[in-house]
């Protein structure tokens, strides 16, 4: 093996351990692509105690809908309700935060086209 082809393959295995390294490190720390934590409310928890259902059942309500990975939390009002906004995947998932039903979600992708559930504009519901 040559000198330059030893190069190129040394600098090209530090670049892919780098971004490895660095996807790792990105995982690990649990940061919410919003730039809240994974599972935890990362707007809204002032109003925590309006809520009649726990963050925990918010959750679990609506990674029981949907599947993909846990994101950020959020608890706000949406459309007169109070509501959270749990991001799966490429979802965020509303969770009505009374009675813990899953009223639907919106995609993150831009392309769809908004739907009605009962009262509640969301992009899809089931």
């Amino acid at each position: 093996m040559t000198l330059r082809k030893r190069t190129h393959w040394i600098l090209s295995l530090v670049a892919i351990i780098a971004a490895v390294a660095w996807v790792g490190a990105t995982i690990a720390s649990g940061t919410a692509e919003s730039g809240g934590v994974a599972g935890q409310i990362d707007d809204g928890a002032e109003h925590l105690d309006q809520a009649s259902i726990s963050l925990d059942e918010a959750i679990a309500a609506a990674q029981a809908a949907y599947t993909g990975a846990l994101d950020a939390v959020e608890l706000e009002s949406y459309q007169g309700r109070l509501v959270f906004n749990v991001e799966i995947g490429d979802k965020d998932v509303m969770v009505d935060a009374e009675d813990g039903r899953v009223l639907g979600y919106v995609s993150d992708l831009q392309d769809q086209e908004p739907r009605r559930n009962g009262s509640v504009a969301v992009e899809h519901s089931e």
